[in-house]
């Protein structure tokens, strides 16, 4: 007798493991540059939208970017989502996945308006340049960008510092120019835009080096694109930049990459400086292979589960719900056939009625029935008898149930 609760007991176990596996994690670690980088800054306003979403976000910043890609795919570093504007090999990183492109960085270059017109890179040839750290993506751009036109260590002072403090340096000018590769939105360029000791550099030759350096796409930013109220920049700008894409692993809950999904459309769909409106995010040409989750949205849009009843919930049901209409199926089908079979047993009361009263009239009539009327009766009889059996049995157990209550012995005659 002990043997059906233990079992119940060991299959709701069962069940209750299996709907804490499928739930999606309620924290989440995004990796992103350093504090003041438009990295950082699109970490935090993802962060904001996926905590309504019931999400805990944790940031982390890494001054060097180009590792942000090593650590989401390592699962001993715990980094769910992540950046990458740099090539990369998606045989060297096997878990990582990508969710979107999210916009064009331009490749920044601003020198000191002492210095006189640059017309080509080559102009900064022995001259203080600053740049991002070493193993960030503006560094490596840059130091791809300079090497082109033969401005390497050997022949220019090249200093890697912090992006706040390299362009605090150019703006101090305690340096000729800085490379700085962030959204032209960001206020770090805005800053350096609105001195008037410095100029930003339009490169004439804009679509030559993105041939040279094919991870780099040519952009133009427009008159008046940092601040048309004072014509910043006051003519066009020709620039190079790399597109960022927003990176995870493998193994992302698709809960977790549809709230994502929702907060790069917010913060990224609006037009900017150097994209339209639209343009971004983006799910094509991303090199690295994107998320199974995200091609699911491509086709079908976002689950309606998850639309109704939210990000975790929605998951639950979504994960239940072939089971869940397996179960009205068979449901409604067990019903379907019980009234089936109720339905075939009062046409063939019916039925069989009919044959005895055509035998009863045969009977009064002197007539004797044929052999085909006599296995009709037979069939019939058999009919009525099992019906009736039943409704006595069914009589019985009712009068039985109803003397249990009266504490009568059920074999004791009706008085």
């Amino acid at each position: 007798m002990r043997v059906l609760p233990i079992l119940y007991g060991g299959l709701a176990l069962a069940l209750a493991i299996y709907v804490a596996t499928v739930l999606p994690p309620r924290s989440i670690v995004i990796e992103a540059g350093p504090m003041g980088g438009t990295y950082y800054a699109h970490a935090t306003a993802y962060a904001e939208e996926l905590e309504e979403h019931g999400f805990q976000v944790t940031i982390r910043s890494n001054p060097n970017s180009t590792t942000i890609i090593d650590h989401v795919n390592d699962p001993a570093e715990g980094v769910d989502i992540g950046f990458v504007a740099q090539p990369a090999d998606s045989a060297l990183t096997p878990r990582v996945r990508v969710l979107a492109k999210i916009e064009l960085q331009p490749l920044f270059l601003f020198y000191a308006t002492a210095l006189g017109e640059i017309v080509s890179p080559v102009n900064l040839r022995n001259r203080h340049i600053v740049l991002p750290p070493p193993a960030s993506a503006s560094a490596i751009a840059a130091l791809d960008l300079l090497a082109i036109y033969g401005v390497t260590p050997e022949t220019a002072t090249i200093e890697h510092l912090d992006i706040a403090e390299g362009v605090q340096r150019l703006v101090d000018g305690e340096v000729d120019a800085g490379f700085f590769m962030l959204a032209s939105e960001n206020p770090l360029i805005r800053k350096l835009a609105s001195d008037a000791e410095l100029a930003a550099f339009s490169y004439g030759d804009a679509r030559s080096i993105a041939i040279n350096l094919d991870y780099l796409s040519p952009a133009t930013l427009p008159a008046g694109g940092f601040d048309l109220s004072q014509a910043l920049p006051p003519g066009q700008l020709d620039l190079v930049g790399a597109e960022v894409q927003v990176i995870t692993h493998d193994n992302l809950h698709p809960a977790l990459a549809l709230a994502m999904l929702d907060a790069m459309e917010r913060r990224h769909r609006a037009a900017t400086a150097v994209s339209d409106a639209g343009q971004y995010p983006d799910f094509t040409g991303t090199g690295l292979p994107v998320l199974e989750a995200v091609r699911d949205y491509q086709l079908a849009g976002r689950p309606w589960a998850y639309r109704i009843f939210g990000s975790f919930w929605g998951s639950l049901f979504d994960e239940f719900f072939v089971l869940i209409f397996a179960v009205f199926l068979i449901v409604q089908g067990e019903r379907t056939v019980k009234y089936l079979f109720e339905g075939l047993e009062l046409i063939g009361l019916w039925a069989a009625g009919g044959v005895v009263d055509r035998q009863i009239r045969a009977h009064a009539q002197g007539r004797r029935p044929s052999a085909l009327s006599q296995i009709s009766l037979e069939l019939s009889v058999r009919l009525i008898d099992r019906v009736s059996v039943g409704a006595r049995a069914r009589a019985r157990l009712d009068r039985w149930r109803q003397l249990q209550t009266q504490n009568v012995d059920p074999d004791q005659p009706e008085k």
